[in-house]
């Protein structure tokens, strides 16, 4: 899953001639709709925490941060695949 993680960041930086700024905003939009998974993501990318270690700081199971972060890579991926047509209010 880290793969994803980095595949995802590594297109986003590609995209937006390394700035990450759209991957944030992707992740500010996701923490409104879902906020677990946004933290999820959050830690794993900039915190580099292992799965274990989240679900162990969220007070969850392994296999609820595992679905989560599943979720919110695939939430990811179609926002910032649509990301021209969302309005930035």
């Amino acid at each position: 899953m880290r793969e994803e993680l980095d595949d995802l960041v590594d297109d986003v930086c590609r995209r937006s001639g390394g700035q990450v700024e759209m991957l944030s905003e992707a992740l500010d939009y996701l923490a409104g709709e879902l906020p677990r998974e946004a933290t999820v993501l959050e830690m794993r990318f900039f915190g580099r925490y292992t799965l274990p270690e989240i679900a162990a700081a969220l007070s969850v199971s392994l296999s609820t941060v595992e679905r989560d972060s599943q979720f919110g890579l695939a939430w990811l991926r179609d926002f910032l695949a649509q990301e021209p047509t969302h309005a930035h209010s």
